[in-house]
């Protein structure tokens, strides 16, 4: 009996204690602080009843009694953020005090004490008596009111969860309480209700848990610290309490070996805690700093969809200028002013083809790409797009060689496979110096589909570029040195034209650098 009163005392009294000095400044922790260590002095005067079967040691108890409920409504007071200076606060502290003035000298509370049981007691009650049981139910009934109230209308998870444990403390110990100092007394058994303070302890710790933030990684700390100091006590009692010399020897070494046992745990325990709270920090950070990248890429998206949707218009009006002088439909131009004219509208033309680029990028971004699918001849197609691209191409010294099958009908959007056909010829162009590029288009004996392929002889691609040559700003490193104008999208835009139709896909290979690369694109026929 006596170590599980001592027990149940002394873990009301370190969850105080622990929850006062985690945070003193804060109001809510010293009234459950108040709360804990006055119960626990309650425990202790139920011991001290069973050692000195005195009135005042009951008397003292009934005063504690009368004045804790008190203190709970006030702590729930500050939990729910209700004002303490309340008229419904003010009567209960009224009645409260007076409670405690007649249980402490009078015998309107108790008169006498008549039998004490192994765990309870009985007693000759005053007339007033009623009134504390009424005070009891009362301030419980506050409690759950405010409590309920709370949690209806808070809509952070976090405070629902701590008023959810709170509420299933006070339900588990105001039925305990309820059942050993109301019924059981009712029904003529006064040896088991002096177990009404001890069943705090269900309240006493889901409190603490719900006082300390809700957070899983401190009631860690405090369940071990609990587990370490309840085994010290135990022991520390056993040791003292043995009989032979023999038995307070061993039970005093098993002592010290838990007494270093324990702080060791207590302290790994610690430090673990302390680490996981720092990786929920970072992961909570990250969080967030991704959320904030997410919110600035779709600002970036949407800046360059307009900035873009602005240049290109200047842009179609210098190329469309440049086109009309070299084909004289503004007259002649003197030979010295052509060459230059020529390059206005060539830049002007590799620009339109970037800016279109960064449009392509923001469309499919934002899913706003549209597509017109069609049934089409994929040959005539590829026919077309490098006889269009020919003259370039022969210009710059290159040699382009064209094998097409007969007719290849797919099913898709000819003007985007055409943009991607042109992008990837042109591509090749850029970046071979010297040599051929052969385009040829024929179903693939394979698969069954229709497969165009964009072979040249220029700088190839190291194998340390190819996995990532499809993705956005994805260029090898020497390669502004063949094309300082390439931003990277072209093949990203490509590849998500081709995959947008059902089977499309496209790739790359290249035996490494300086031997040439192989384009290919597969399209399912229609």
């Amino acid at each position: 009996m006596i170590p599980f009163f001592i027990t149940i005392g002394a873990v009301n009294l370190f969850l105080g204690l622990f929850v006062l000095l985690k945070e003193f400044k804060q109001k809510i922790n010293r009234y459950f602080a108040a709360f804990a260590i006055f119960t626990a002095f309650l425990i202790f005067l139920d011991l001290i009843l069973r050692i000195n079967q005195d009135i005042f040691v009951l008397k003292i108890a009934f005063a504690f009694a009368s004045f804790i409920p008190c203190i709970g409504v006030l702590w729930v007071s500050v939990l729910v953020e209700q004002k303490i200076i309340n008229l419904a606060n003010i009567l209960i502290i009224t009645i409260s005090t007076a409670l405690v003035v007649l249980s402490l000298w009078t015998e309107l509370i108790v008169k006498d004490l008549t039998q004490v049981f192994f765990f309870g007691f009985k007693a000759e009650y005053g007339d007033l008596f009623p009134l504390l049981l009424a005070f009891l139910t009362l301030t419980i009934f506050i409690a759950f009111r405010r409590l309920i109230k709370r949690r209806k209308e808070n809509i952070d998870p976090t405070v629902k969860m701590q008023v959810t444990y709170v509420l299933f403390g006070l339900t588990a110990f105001g039925t305990v309480a309820t059942f050993f100092t109301l019924l059981l007394p009712i029904l003529g058994i006064y040896s088991l209700n002096s177990l009404d303070a001890p069943s705090s302890i269900i309240f006493v710790v889901l409190t603490s848990y719900a006082v300390l933030k809700h957070n899983l990684f401190n009631i860690k700390v405090i369940a071990t610290e609990i587990l370490v100091f309840v085994l010290w006590l135990f022991i520390f009692i056993s040791t003292f309490s043995s009989e032979t010399l023999i038995n307070q020897i061993t039970n005093g070494s098993l002592l010290v070996l838990l007494t270093i046992f324990g702080l060791l745990l207590i302290k790994n325990v610690r430090k673990e805690v302390q680490l996981r709270e720092k990786i929920e920090k970072l992961a909570k950070d990250l969080e967030a700093a991704n959320e904030r990248l997410k919110e600035l890429d779709v600002m970036k998206t949407e800046f360059i969809s307009f900035a873009t949707h602005q240049i290109r218009g200047p842009l179609t009006a210098i190329k469309g200028y440049a086109s009309l002088l070299i084909e004289g439909d503004y007259g002649q131009i003197a030979p010295e002013i052509k060459d230059p004219v020529d390059k206005i509208f060539q830049s002007s033309n590799s620009l339109t083809v970037l800016v279109e680029d960064y449009l392509n990028v923001s469309r499919i971004e934002q899913g706003r790409m549209k597509f017109e699918f069609t049934a089409f001849d994929l040959s005539k197609l590829v026919a077309q797009t490098a006889e269009e691209l020919k003259p370039n191409i022969e210009k710059k010294g290159l040699k382009l060689n064209l094998d097409v099958d007969g007719e290849m009908p797919v099913f898709g959007d000819a003007g985007k496979i055409k943009q991607v056909i042109s992008n990837v010829i042109d591509n090749s162009a850029k970046y071979t110096e010297r040599g051929e590029i052969t385009v040829t288009a024929r179903t693939n004996p394979e698969t069954k589909k229709a497969l165009v392929t964009i072979k040249d002889t220029g700088v190839g691609i190291d194998p340390a570029v190819m996995p990532k040559l499809f993705q956005k700003f994805s260029r090898a490193m020497d390669a502004s040195k063949a094309n300082i104008l390439g931003t990277g999208l072209g093949l990203y835009v490509a590849r998500q034209l081709i995959e947008a139709h059902k089977g499309g896909r496209i790739w790359a290979e290249s035996e490494g650098k300086d031997k040439g690369s192989t384009f290919s694109i597969e399209l399912p026929l229609a």
